[in-house]
């Protein structure tokens, strides 16, 4: 069977194709209309059916969900913004309870490594210094290996551990009410090797040097994040009422970077949570990113692509 349109009616219907070469007559199922039904030619014809729709037998119509698919699509990079918005949000409050007075006691032990016979060393000089102020500290490791700093501020600090006959041991960590370093950063464990001050050992366990940069990468990653968040509002919005997929793609595309910008940023690092939303918004803007695809590919194909 093969689908066939009245060139008069506009009414669809199905009919039995004849043979090779032939030609047959059939009566629209509506207006009754005579309409010659030819069957399959090899070359093709030189015109479509819209030139001699008196001739030709119109192809068949494929038929696509235009606005079902559009608005899915739309819903979907909607629910996307609401989340990128949220996010934006989040990371906008977390900046301001970095700000807050916060104050820590840094504790740790100093340890001998095992090729110097292992066991706690005592003697050891710690220097703590804060890297927002340059203010430092200086405290001697006790006959069991532990110091102790205490009303230590918010902010990026370096901890230098010091013994004659061993390298130093350097750690460079952060220390805030939203983010403590890696392991956090109150506790800590020092293992100097016998060697020479020029073989110090550094470890960074954060990304941030200092509250400033703490605070300036979630301020920018929340402007970034509302940013995209209204594009793809709008994209959500405008072509579900207007036929413009175009508009709709490239909204859709804006949530792509979300979770580039939490990962470029260090976002990820000190709210993990973060990232795996990111990746969600991510996920729903590539759905609707495709799905916006379809009707543009549809206005964009060539005609010859449509011939019969």
């Amino acid at each position: 069977m093969e689908q066939r349109r009245c060139p008069a009616c506009g009414v669809e219907f199905a009919t039995t194709p004849p043979g090779r070469g032939a030609t047959d007559w059939t009566a629209c199922p509506r207006c009754r209309t005579p309409l010659p039904i030819v069957g399959r030619r090899d070359p093709p014809p030189l015109f479509r059916w819209e030139v001699l729709p008196g001739l030709y037998a119109p192809p068949l119509a494929i038929r696509h969900p235009r606005r079902s698919s559009r608005r899915l699509a739309g819903y979907v990079v909607l629910v996307a913004a609401a989340l990128t918005f949220a996010l934006a949000g989040a990371v906008v409050v977390y900046a301001a309870q970095a700000l807050s007075p916060a104050s820590y006691t840094v504790s740790g032990t100093v340890y001998r490594a095992a090729s110097a016979g292992g066991g706690p060393l005592a003697g050891a000089t710690v220097t703590l210094t804060l890297t927002d102020t340059g203010q430092s500290r200086t405290a001697v490791s006790a006959a069991n290996g532990t110091f102790v700093f205490g009303n230590v501020p918010s902010g990026g600090l370096v901890v230098n551990v010091t013994a004659a006959g061993f390298a130093p041991a350097v750690l460079e960590t952060f220390l805030s009410p939203v983010y403590q370093g890696s392991g956090g950063g109150t506790s800590l464990t020092f293992t100097l090797a016998p060697g020479a001050p020029v073989n110090a050992s550094v470890t960074v366990a954060s990304p941030f040097d200092t509250l400033e940069d703490f605070v300036a990468s979630f301020g920018a990653a929340g402007v970034l994040l509302g940013l995209a968040a209204i594009v793809m509002t709008v994209a959500g919005a405008v072509p579900r009422r207007d036929r413009r997929p175009a508009i709709g793609a490239v909204g859709a595309a804006a949530g792509f970077p979300v979770p580039i910008v939490l990962g470029v940023l260090y976002i990820g690092v000190a709210v993990p949570w973060m990232l795996a939303a990111a990746a969600v918004v991510a996920a729903l803007s590539a759905f609707a990113f495709a799905a916006w695809l379809v009707p543009l590919w549809r206005d964009a194909r060539p005609p010859f692509l449509d011939s019969p």
